[in-house]
């Protein structure tokens, strides 16, 4: 399926091929390659992006070395399950 995001102050964005969201502060979704793409606050890192910023649209997490098969979005911290069961945070 397709993600769209869409807010009174962001444009409107979209994560195609996704198979996993979860949305709150942090907002993340898996599409059919395992990527992960994040969006949203940027508190404490929680995008896990390599910063604190916030992101109006969709960026691709390149910290993950292998396919991802969940995820999970929260206040200030998003994870994601691997593959192999590892959990990254």
């Amino acid at each position: 399926g397709e993600v769209w995001r869409f807010a009174s102050s962001w444009e409107a964005a979209r994560v195609a091929g996704a198979e996993a969201v979860s949305m709150r502060d942090a907002h993340v979704a898996v599409d059919s390659d395992g990527a992960v793409w994040v969006w949203g606050y940027g508190d404490d890192g929680a995008l896990g992006v390599g910063g604190e910023e916030d992101e109006y649209r969709p960026v691709r997490v390149q910290a993950l070395p292998t396919r991802v098969v969940a995820v999970s979005a929260g206040f200030r911290f998003t994870a994601a399950v691997d593959m192999y069961g590892g959990v990254w945070t």
